[in-house]
């Protein structure tokens, strides 16, 4: 509480804490197994989601592996049910959920419509000719879940996203990297993505040679900058840049390391946190 009390003082505006919980590699084998995962999780996340509300920063849930080894729909729906049942009215109606929104090789429409448009897909299972929520409009998905829960009005803030997804982005070549995230920036640019969602982090754009995530940063090596930088530039200076429908900007970001062995009393063995 008082750490997030000083990020508020500091002009920290959002904090997420905690990363895709919906995956067994982010628990110890044993709380993995038992039983009630979704509760116990809120049993460790509901004073962070008090605190964050208590400081003046809006309530923040993680993001969620899409598809994930607990089908993150379900997840989201349990975490949602489980709150109106603790009686958390208040932390319903000012609530966000930090999502991941990269394409993972899919057309950018993939998943468009939501539930709604695609009823065969069931959690663990999406039959042939069928889509999902494994895509860049993973955020249909999850606020189709959040109003079906009762929360209408659920924010989605993406803290990480793009064109394919980090270690996939081998198979991607710059034209097309370029291609699909110059896409994206349009469609936010034109108000074709909803108002719910708050922003749009690319992810990454700059690493040092030899990370796991360089095929897909933007600058690689830092000073070398691949086709959709210089893209991006000439949308941004464009007229229609400087008047959009939708304004939304989160301009600055921060990822913290935390170590692993300072959430052992939580029992959730997440070992990231960012701002």
């Amino acid at each position: 509480a008082p750490l997030l009390s000083s990020y508020a003082a500091w002009g920290v505006r959002s904090v997420v804490l905690f990363d895709r919980p919906n995956q067994r590699a982010q628990w110890p084998a044993p709380e993995w197994s038992r039983t009630g995962l979704v509760d116990r999780f809120l049993d460790t996340m509901l004073p962070v989601l008090q605190s964050q509300q208590d400081a003046g920063l809006g309530p923040i849930l993680p993001p969620l592996e899409p598809g994930g080894d607990y089908w993150d729909t379900a997840f989201l729906a349990g975490i949602l049910e489980g709150l109106r049942r603790r009686g958390q009215d208040r932390l319903l109606e000012g609530l966000t959920l930090a999502v991941y929104a990269w394409t993972y090789g899919h057309s950018l429409d993939w998943g468009s419509g939501g539930p709604q448009a695609w009823p065969e897909a069931k959690p663990y299972h999406t039959p042939p000719g069928c889509q999902d929520q494994r895509g860049l409009r993973a955020f249909e998905w999850y606020a189709a879940v959040a109003a079906e829960s009762g929360v209408p009005d659920l924010r989605l803030l993406v803290i990480a996203g793009g064109a394919l997804r980090p270690d996939e982005a081998g198979s991607l070549g710059s034209d097309k990297h370029a291609e699909d995230n110059l896409a994206i920036a349009r469609a936010l640019q034109n108000g074709q993505i909803p108002a719910c969602i708050r922003n749009f982090a690319f992810y990454p754009l700059a690493t040092e040679p030899g990370h796991p995530d360089a095929g897909s940063a933007w600058f690689e090596p830092p000073d070398a900058p691949r086709p959709v930088v210089e893209a991006m530039h000439r949308l941004v200076a464009s007229p229609a840049a400087h008047s959009p429908s939708q304004p939304r900007l989160v301009p600055h970001y921060i990822w913290l390391n935390l170590d692993p062995a300072q959430l052992e009393s939580s029992g959730l063995a997440a070992d990231r946190k960012s701002t």
